[in-house]
């Protein structure tokens, strides 16, 4: 070896001050130089300057100067970890040895582990599909819900890195190639549909951000798929609601706009076929000659349903006998439809021309019960299902009303006509003789015109011979008296006097109060000059005036009661109509009207300035806008709030219709308002608590009072594995074990008797088969009247709750088996080290007290190395192994302070580390050390200033184990010490101590075999086999 001098002045090289270890060691391991900052590294390695490495470190060395080639490890000292590089210096022979704190790495890389397991379990656990992309575009990450919303696994999506874009619907592929080309130069979001492994359409929401490193460059893009199938689906049908209203609220429109029957039942056709998206339909009812006859068809239906007469001439039938397809729908009075149509039992074939019929719809028009004919739609793309019926069934009643409406409105207009085109003065007057009405007879008879005339009083056509008779006539109608024929004189316009013959009639509003009077007066001044020549004639004139007087007036009468009848129904509907002339101003509000805004029915109709101030300010920029756009030709329908003078603030619906004349220039507007705040109200309610509902993990749904499923939410879906289209319309013991088949009806029962039925425990069964035990909350859920018309049900998933109260219960019983079976062997122990320690004193008739004493002392000794065990035991986490290196100090330091010696004996430690031992091995083994130990202290060191005892467990290697399937290991323990040692003619196994009785009993019971050396004092040396185990317990 080189003189130490000549090594220090070879090292000067090194940084007197470096912050990390740095160390020189030659070839055999002897450390030649160390800084300061490397003791940490040899106190870790127990050695200074000058002696050699530890065998494992001068293992890693030799290594390195025998391959030539660098070697690291990591190693921790305290709380610290060093990056230790061992470096060859070939010239020299000697290897360098440089550490490199990197104690903070460490902790960072222990954070970013531990976040990373976060995100997972958090990723792996969500409802959404998550995933992670590189800069390539192949999956690095995908969580396991791709194969709930999907049907495909994790490692089918990892092995084809296209799977997505393959499922992906054929409609929407481009539009995602689109978006896919445009990442990742922004966040995006888009939606479309897939088709799922087992043909399923599902719509996803995709949602992808780029992620970029440190120092900005692309490192691939993270984001999730949701499943948002039952969203759309929610939105499909908000759509279609909205469709219908706005479909019968177009109807409803066309009452007053269509001129004619034929043109409101080409309106409600129009609804019928863009509601079913159908391809032609027509609108039939039943006559009093037992046929069907036209509303309404189609344009297209003209053209393809016209037949062949017997002369072979086409001719477009309008009168149909009661039989085939359509005929069902009246025979029956019920809804149905067929995609194959030919098929079809009631099917009488098509005539002649006929295009062919791919699918047909047909729902009856029923009216007070009774069927009056039917709405019939057909040739549907792709056929008709229960939805398409159900919107058809929807408007049907609205298109009932809209008819008989306009029939009565037909009525009303052809008495209105009648009067209009009577030669008599057909007037009303109120109750203070105020003239409210006068048609053109009234402008012959008299001279004036309804300009010149309305408003004024009736006493402007008296003579003043007859001043005040009118105001007489007037109290006989209040009083229930009726005037007819009553002749009198009248004065015209020129102020030629003449005979009229006057019938006055009541006007009632109604709630059956007398508001006016209607007056019919016919000029008889010619029939009275002639009344002696002709008055036969006269008689019989008179005759045909109180027929038709009677006429007019049950005419009038009609007209009233169907003005009153359109009232009524503008109530029922919230809905008025008004009336805007843009040359004169004037406007026109319905009753309706008024009520709607809230204003005096006394007042004329709002102007337009007086219109804006009810609009919502925030709405207001938006009606005007809405209203010039009407004007200027665009028609819309436009939704907006309205505050009324009571500060209540309202939502209306408007529909437009503006006249135009020759010039196209907007002459009037008119159209519709509807009252629809507790619609949008309910719409809101009813859209927030179906997203509570659809938002729950636990299941919920509705049964009917039988048990019939008739509502059924995601987390119902994820519970019992049953989709809505799998479960809705079964009954609900599918869900149930045989033997549990009638629970649900006997609960439902208990919900009819007003008991509840909360967080009700039970078993169930999956869709796989599989039983669950689920938490179940019954309420009662009743209807508009307050019947019991169904039960709500919320169930919670508890079976792994039930299994976990389940293997607590086992684990228990178990422990106490187990506990009671350790204490039994450990006082079965105690009593034999008794049995053993009194075995000494039999035969012995003299024993003193300190022998007794001592006697005890040692068996308390025993006693405590099998107490510490299960002290040590206690204190781990696992109460099944015990850290036996550990258990060895803290019992050799138990004794230590146990023997109080006046020499100065330091116990020296060279055990195992992490070595777990069970019950059976460890207190054995333990009492082996305790004897050792103990016989040191008290017989190694008499007469001595100083003393040592040695410990030492290392592990030989794998051992032979007689269990198939376990790991086994070969150990050694020695204990020794440096005392005066047993003499060399003494054969251990002779000796009557109990001391070593024990040992050699305890040996043999660990299958061991032990030596002994008594060179420079005692060394025993025991080999054993044990089963490792880990900290889990498992070998």
């Amino acid at each position: 070896m080189e003189p130490y001098g000549k090594m220090k002045a070879r090292m000067e090289h090194f940084p007197a001050k470096n912050p990390n270890p740095v160390l020189s060691v030659e070839k055999d391991g002897t450390v030649l130089y160390s800084n300061e900052a490397a003791k940490p590294l040899l106190i870790e390695w127990g050695v200074e300057t000058g002696e050699k490495l530890p065998s494992h470190i001068g293992d890693i060395v030799e290594g390195v100067l025998c391959r030539n080639r660098p070697e690291k490890m990591e190693i921790k000292v305290g709380k610290k970890v060093y990056l230790v590089t061992f470096q060859l210096l070939p010239e020299e022979e000697c290897v360098n040895i440089y550490g490199f704190d990197i104690s903070d790495q460490k902790v960072l890389e222990e954070k970013l582990r531990e976040s990373e397991k976060k995100y997972r379990i958090v990723a792996d656990n969500t409802f959404d599909w998550e995933f992670w992309l590189g800069p390539d575009g192949r999956f690095l990450y995908i969580s396991p819900s791709c194969e709930q919303v999907t049907g495909y696994t994790v490692r089918e999506f990892m092995d084809n890195p296209d799977l997505l874009q393959e499922i992906i619907h054929s409609d929407d592929r481009q539009e995602f190639l689109q978006h896919r080309h445009e990442f990742p130069s922004h966040h995006s979001v888009l939606e479309f549909r897939i088709i799922t492994k087992d043909g399923e359409i599902r719509w996803l929401r995709h949602l992808c951000q780029p992620v970029y490193d440190g120092k900005g460059c692309y490192a691939g893009s993270r984001g999730s798929n949701r499943d948002i199938t039952e969203r759309k689906q929610e939105e499909q049908r908000v759509r279609r609601y909205n469709r219908i209203l706005e479909g019968i609220n177009w109807i409803f429109s066309n009452v007053v706009q269509a001129k004619t029957e034929e043109e409101l039942g080409e309106a409600c056709l129009s609804v019928a076929l863009e509601v079913t998206g159908s391809e032609f339909g027509f609108i039939i009812e039943m006559g009093a000659d037992g046929l069907l006859h036209d509303v309404a068809k189609s344009e297209l239906a003209w053209e393809q349903c016209r037949m062949y007469d017997r002369t072979g001439h086409l001719y477009l039938p309008r009168d149909y006998p009661v039989h085939g397809l359509y005929g069902s729908v009246i025979i029956n009075g019920k809804s149905f439809f067929t995609n194959d149509p030919q098929s079809h039992p009631d099917s009488r074939g098509l005539p002649e021309g006929h295009p062919l019929l791919r699918s047909f719809l047909g729902v009856p028009l029923i009216q007070d019960g009774k069927t009056i004919g039917s709405i019939a739609v057909a040739n549907r793309e792709g056929g008709y299902n229960h939805e398409q019926q159900e919107d058809l069934e929807a408007i049907a009643p609205a298109v009932v009303q809209a008819l008989q409406r306009k029939k009565a409105e037909e009525k009303i207009q052809t008495l209105a006509n009648a009067v209009e085109s009577s030669n008599d003065a057909i007037l009303t007057k109120s109750l203070d003789g105020i003239i409210t009405s006068w048609n053109s007879g009234a402008e012959k008879i008299y001279g004036y015109s309804a300009e010149e005339v309305l408003g004024k009083n009736i006493s402007v056509l008296e003579p003043d011979n007859t001043k005040g008779e009118t105001k007489h006539l007037i109290e006989k109608i209040t009083q229930g008296e009726r005037v007819q024929h009553y002749e009198t004189l009248r004065m015209k316009k020129d102020g030629t006097i003449i005979n009229v013959s006057v019938t006055l009639s009541p006007v009632f509003d109604a709630s059956g109060k007398l508001v006016a009077i209607s007056a019919i007066a016919r000029d008889i001044t010619e029939n009275k000059k002639a009344e002696e020549a002709i008055k036969i004639a006269h008689e019989n004139l008179e005759e045909k005036v109180k027929e038709r007087t009677a006429e007019l007036e049950k005419a009038y009468e009609s007209l009233k009661e169907s003005e009153k009848s359109l009232a009524e129904a503008q109530r029922m509907a919230h809905i008025g109509n008004w009336d805007w002339d843009l040359v004169t101003g004037e406007v026109y509000w319905s009753d309706e009207m008024y009520l709607i805004y809230g204003r005096n029915p006394n007042e004329p109709g709002a102007t337009y300035r007086e219109l804006l101030n009810y609009i919502h300010p925030e709405d207001r920029e938006y009606f005007d806008s809405a209203v010039n756009k009407w004007i200027n030709g665009e028609f819309h329908r436009i939704d907006y709030r309205i505050i009324l003078t009571n500060g209540e603030e309202r939502t209306v619906h408007t529909l437009p219709e503006v006249i135009f004349d020759k010039n196209d220039v907007p002459i009037r507007v008119k159209g519709t308002t509807q009252d629809i705040t507790e619609r949008k109200k309910a719409e809101e309610r009813i859209k927030t608590l179906a997203n509570i509902v659809e938002s729950s993990i636990d299941a919920v749904g509705t049964l009917s009072l039988d048990g019939i499923v008739t509502s059924w939410n995601k987390g119902a879906e994820q519970v019992y594995g049953y989709s809505p289209e799998e479960i809705l319309g079964k009954h609900v013991s599918i869900l149930a074990p045989s033997h549990l088949n009638k629970e649900t009806l006997e609960l439902i029962e208990l919900i009819k008797q007003g008991k509840s039925i909360y967080q009700y425990e039970t078993s169930r069964l999956g869709k796989d088969g599989k039983k669950i035990y689920v938490s179940i909350t019954f309420s009662p859920v009743f209807d508009t009247n307050g019947k019991l018309s169904a039960v709500s049900f919320i169930s919670r998933n508890i079976t792994e709750r039930k299994k976990a109260e389940e293997a607590l219960r086992n684990f228990e019983i178990a422990r106490k088996k187990e506990l009671h079976h350790r204490i039994k062997n450990n006082l079965q122990v105690i009593s034999s080290l008794l049995d053993l320690q009194a075995d000494l004193f039999k035969g012995r008739k003299t024993i003193t007290d300190s022998e007794v004493l001592k006697a005890f002392k040692e068996s308390i000794d025993r006693v405590l190395s099998i107490a510490l065990i299960h002290e040590e035991l206690y204190k781990g986490k696992n109460i099944d192994l015990l850290n036996f290196s550990q258990y060895i100090k803290e019992l050799a330091n138990n004794l230590f302070l146990t023997y109080s010696l006046k020499t100065d004996v330091s116990l020296n430690f060279d055990l195992e580390d992490n070595l777990f031992l069970d019950m059976d091995t460890a207190i054995p083994l333990g009492m082996i050390v305790n004897e050792l130990v103990s016989n040191s202290f008290k017989y190694a060191f008499p007469e001595r200033d100083k003393g040592e005892i040695r410990i030492k467990l290392h592990r030989e290697g794998k051992g032979k184990c007689k269990i198939n399937g376990c790991k086994c290991a070969d150990f050694v323990l020695t204990v020794s010490d440096d005392g005066i040692g047993i003499p060399e003619n003494l054969n251990i196994k002779d000796l009557n101590s109990l001391g070593f009785q024990l040992v050699t009993s305890l040996v043999d019971q660990l299958d061991g075999d032990f030596e002994l050396k008594r060179n420079n004092g005692t060394e025993f040396t025991m080999g054993f086999s044990v089963i490792e185990k880990d900290k889990s317990g498992s070998s």
